[in-house]
């Protein structure tokens, strides 16, 4: 099933300004994906039991090799047998985080995934068009303007079209 953008984003799986980045001690990035993992989880109603599997799944990719990409994107994933589709959380940290990305530059906004073994295709195809929004610096610079998560949501419902 391709979810559509009402589908995947809601205010629970979203959040404006990342918890780490209110305290004024410097944060890993480790600690960026464990609170978008906690994300993830609340935020799409997986449930506390499966955090062990699903943190593993991701951390297990990150240590593969870094999922900090460009323009001041990463996208921490991961696949298990846990969950049965895809799922998403987007958290923004203004201050940007150093995520070892391609281009060098601070992680400002961090995707996070996780998504069953079957869902494969849509998954790539869900990406590309949230990738393709925060690759526009028009849309970047709107998303870090956003004060709510309500508003994030909106400018992703209204920007985004999934089929």
């Amino acid at each position: 099933m391709i979810q559509t953008s009402w589908d995947l984003f809601h205010p629970q799986n979203l959040r404006v300004n990342l918890s780490s980045c209110i305290e004024n001690t410097p944060k890993t990035k480790t600690m960026i994906i464990d609170e978008m993992i906690d994300l993830l989880i609340s935020g799409n109603n997986l449930g506390s039991a499966k955090r062990e599997a699903i943190a593993d799944a991701i951390f297990h990719r990150e240590h593969e090799k870094s999922t900090g990409l460009e323009r001041g994107v990463a996208l921490p994933h991961g696949r298990t047998n846990v969950v049965d589709n895809f799922y998403l959380a987007i958290g923004i940290y203004p201050a940007g985080i150093d995520f070892t990305s391609l281009d060098m530059k601070l992680t400002r906004f961090v995707l996070c995934t996780i998504s069953d073994f079957n869902h494969f295709n849509n998954t790539l195809l869900i990406l590309a068009e949230i990738m393709r929004f925060f690759q526009n610096p028009a849309n970047a610079e709107e998303s870090l303007q956003c004060a709510t998560s309500e508003s994030f949501c909106s400018l992703l419902r209204d920007s985004i079209k999934l089929k």
